[in-house]
């Protein structure tokens, strides 16, 4: 798999499941990368740590749409965690917002003792 530059993510666990800790642009470059973490995971309540996006487009909303929806046929949880307020508003755009589980989390709020 080829790395996007100026993308990282590691997969780390806490006590619900996987968490996918993400770092950079999420963008179309990183979007392979991102889509197959997502898929090795599927069926299980995968938490997804955005405090140190910097960057995210529609890729990348597309890729999350898509392991939600897979999350939900399989059994498992996809849930989001230190969504930045430029982010959330993205998601507030294209109608995601209340469809999403942000685990009652904005930035504001998130603690990362709990991932």
């Amino acid at each position: 798999m080829v790395e996007a530059p100026g993308f990282d993510l590691q997969v780390t666990e806490n006590s619900r499941g996987p968490v996918v800790r993400l770092a950079g642009d999420l963008d179309l470059a990183a979007a392979g990368e991102f889509r197959e973490c997502l898929h090795h995971l599927i069926g299980e309540t995968v938490t997804l740590d955005f405090t140190d996006v910097t960057f995210m487009d529609s890729t990348a909303i597309g890729v999350i749409v898509a392991a939600v929806n897979r999350c939900e046929l399989a059994g498992g949880q996809l849930v989001l965690h230190g969504v930045q307020p430029n982010q959330m508003k993205i998601f507030e755009v294209v109608g995601l917002a209340e469809v999403l589980d942000f685990a009652g989390d904005t930035s504001s709020n998130s603690n990362a003792a709990d991932l």
